[in-house]
């Protein structure tokens, strides 16, 4: 009778709340706070438990709250100890970023494991991200089946940076050891542009605490006939090394710009990493106008018409080595190095270039005693040399022009 007793009393003073809280916080190191005590629901089969108003954070910066959390357990293999959930229901969650990093997030990362721990189906979700990319992102009315093998959906609004529209996501997944995408599909809308992003990628697959993506897709539209398309090719990511790799990557924008990048490494825990590339632009003027750029006043307003260049590009924080094998500038070509650090800013330049019309850019300069080259800004972070073959400005004609810059 006394056990009876102390265990309606244990109840009845929230004891089962306090002791989920306590058991929560611990395993997330964050305040848990419940609104009353788990609710439990026998069935044949299965074990319901049912969470009301969870929040995971602080009431001034929470980091979760659900209205309403829902998880049905195998009751078997309660009986030895094994938690298998079969279905997952949250109601009304809202989520908000960034979270701050946990001491150890860097070691659990390392022996990550993903996997869909069962069915997860969300109701009138929405989120809430700070400084991306200088804004706040926000998602509303996100309402999400996932099976943990089957089809997979999403829909929901969104708004970021005074834009705003609606996304739909839809792939099918298969989770067992690991997860494997196929077929997903991302289509995100604005007001005036209702397809305005396409994200299309065949498979992918977190395997063995490596994430490997064979092949992806995007496809961007503006409001001002902007487009732009972006493409990949055997991606593979070690987020618990904090590495990553592909073999190719392109990006076109118009007609007027494009980028390829072969063979990257890159590191982001020590900042380290090298590609190749291969960049070319045409119309460069025009290009900045349409996508919004500042270009500055040149005597020429269309010059230059045609850029490119290929080579390679090293770094190591805070050192870089950018190495121009093949460039061209209208019809002069040009190459050479340019290392340096970008903490503190120092750049080291040792260029050649076969031809420059100097006039195209700058306002020619009257022969004489009295033309002076443009003066230097007090701070110049530029040391090098610059070897031109045939100088042209004006009524100005020089070759073999070697042009350095030193330490002042």
């Amino acid at each position: 009778m006394l056990l009876v007793i102390g265990m309606f009393v244990f109840w009845f003073i929230g004891g089962p709340r306090i002791v989920l809280e306590e058991i929560l916080a611990t395993r997330l190191q964050a305040p848990v706070n419940l609104q009353a005590n788990p609710r439990f629901y026998w069935g044949k089969q299965q074990l319901q438990v049912t969470l009301q108003g969870l929040r995971i954070g602080t009431q001034a910066q929470p980091r979760l709250q659900l209205r309403r959390l829902m998880l049905s357990l195998l009751w078997r293999p309660l009986l030895t100890g094994h938690v298998k959930i079969q279905q997952i229901f949250l109601d009304q969650p809202s989520v908000y970023g960034p979270w701050p990093a946990s001491p150890g997030s860097a070691a659990s990362s390392a022996n990550m494991h993903v996997s869909l721990p069962g069915d997860i189906q969300i109701r009138d979700g929405s989120l809430r991200w700070s400084g991306l990319a200088g804004h706040v992102l926000q998602l509303s009315d996100v309402q999400a089946s996932f099976p943990r093998s089957g089809a997979g959906t999403a829909t929901g609004r969104w708004f970021w940076n005074q834009h705003a529209g609606q996304g739909r996501l839809q792939m099918g997944i298969h989770s067992t050891s690991g997860l494997s995408l196929r077929n997903l599909q991302l289509l995100v809308g604005t007001r005036q542009v209702p397809d305005a992003l396409r994200l299309q990628m065949p498979r992918l697959e977190i395997q063995d605490k490596v994430l490997q993506i064979p092949a992806l897709q995007v496809h961007w539209r503006g409001n001002h006939e902007q487009r732009m398309e972006c493409s990949l090719e055997d991606l593979q990511a070690q987020p618990g090394l904090q590495k990553i790799a592909m073999h190719s990557a392109t990006v076109q924008a118009g007609s007027d710009f494009h980028i390829r990048v072969d063979n990257a490494r890159f590191s982001w825990a020590q900042w380290t990493g090298q590609t190749s590339y291969v960049v070319s632009a045409e119309h460069l003027p025009e290009l900045a106008k349409k996508w919004g750029l500042s270009w500055p006043k040149l005597t020429n307003p269309k010059v230059p018409r045609y850029f490119k260049m290929s080579g390679k590009l090293i770094w190591k924080n805070p050192r870089f080595d950018w190495t121009i094998r093949h460039g061209l500038l209208d019809s002069s070509p040009w190459s050479g190095n340019i290392t340096g650090t970008w903490q503190p800013l120092e750049i080291h330049l040792d260029l050649k270039m076969q031809r420059l019309d100097l006039g195209a850019y700058l306002p020619a300069s009257k022969p004489g005693p009295g033309a002076v080259l443009p003066r230097l800004p007090a701070t110049w972070p530029i040391t090098g040399s610059l070897q031109i073959g045939q100088l042209i400005w004006g009524k100005i004609r020089a070759e073999d022009v070697l042009i350095r810059s030193r330490k002042p």
